[in-house]
């Protein structure tokens, strides 16, 4: 396969230091510059060719649904999927929420265009391929404009859902860490994807943030937030920043780890929270691990029996 548990070093050297400032991205066309910022060469983008074999990939957040009949969850859940050229393949890891029953891929018009049932496991993380997705969906999938229910049936029923983006930081990540909030009915929640560069001890991040922002106008507005890196409760680095309500992602740099923060990051002991200022603080954390991720035999041979040929809407 070509995934491991753990990801080697990229061979290529990333240019130091990426990111100078969060007002560099304020500046300039939010959208690149967020992706350049992971070192240009690891761009040979998210559209990157393996063997030969052009693949695209994604990144979906999920968190509580807000505007939905049930009570809002707290869950959070990672969606990471790549596109070859015909087949989906997804890997969706999980927190406060339970054991999900069933993956829905739902299209522009909100309309379900294929259900991936779970099979039952104790494992936290979920394996699945979608095969022969239909060209139009695969457009949509390229555009940005699908969505990613996720729900549990047992205990109480929840429901998580979030956008599909391409993000080219997957192609560099080799740490990840889901963050969730304490509250009960949160509906937020975020993922950082971090590389640590080769040349020099820094850690890159970048945030992605869902539900920590309620902001309901059209007119974007800057919001300050604190980034802290912790270990076990101690606050070893902070970061201040504005971000914009309406594209709450952040990228960073937090330069020259030191030995032992080097050490606790290998361990998986460092924490990233991200919090509001002002009034109603409110704040998301997790704990750093090294990215985990399904072997793409191993994708196929489990979701084989849970693909139901009637529910892909694509004939």
């Amino acid at each position: 396969g070509h995934c491991c548990k753990t990801c080697p070093k990229d061979d290529h050297k990333p240019p130091d230091p990426l990111l100078d400032s969060f007002e560099y991205f304020q500046e300039k066309g939010k959208e690149d510059d967020l992706h350049k910022s992971y070192n240009d060469r690891s761009y040979l983008s998210s559209e990157d060719t393996v063997l030969g074999e052009s693949r695209t990939d994604f990144v979906a957040l999920l968190t509580g649904v807000t505007d939905s009949w049930l009570p809002t969850s707290s869950g959070v859940a990672r969606t990471r999927l790549s596109l070859t050229r015909t087949s989906l393949t997804f890997s969706v890891t999980y927190q406060r929420i339970g054991r999900p029953s069933k993956i829905v891929f739902l299209d522009s018009d909100g309309m379900t265009v294929f259900e991936y049932k779970v099979p039952k496991g104790q494992s936290d993380m979920i394996c699945g391929v979608w095969k022969n997705v239909p060209k139009p969906l695969q457009r949509q999938l390229q555009e940005e404009q699908m969505h990613i229910r996720m729900a549990t049936s047992t205990g109480r029923r929840e429901e998580v859902e979030g956008k599909v983006v391409k993000h080219r930081a997957l192609f560099a990540e080799t740490f990840s860490s889901m963050l969730t909030s304490g509250e009960e009915n949160s509906g937020m929640g975020g993922i950082a994807m971090l590389t640590l560069s080769d040349s020099e001890n820094n850690l890159h991040f970048i945030l992605i943030l869902q539900g920590l922002i309620r902001h309901k106008d059209k007119e974007p507005i800057l919001v300050p937030i604190q980034v802290q890196l912790m270990y076990r409760q101690h606050i070893l680095r902070e970061i201040r920043a504005n971000i914009t309500s309406n594209d709450p992602d952040f990228a960073e740099v937090l330069t020259d780890l030191n030995s032992r923060e080097l050490f606790w990051l290998s361990r998986g002991q460092l924490e990233i929270a991200v919090a509001t200022e002002g009034q109603n603080p409110r704040q998301i954390r997790g704990f750093i691990t090294s990215r985990k991720s399904c072997d793409t035999l191993q994708s196929v041979m489990s979701s084989g029996d849970a693909l139901t040929p009637g529910k892909t809407g694509g004939g």
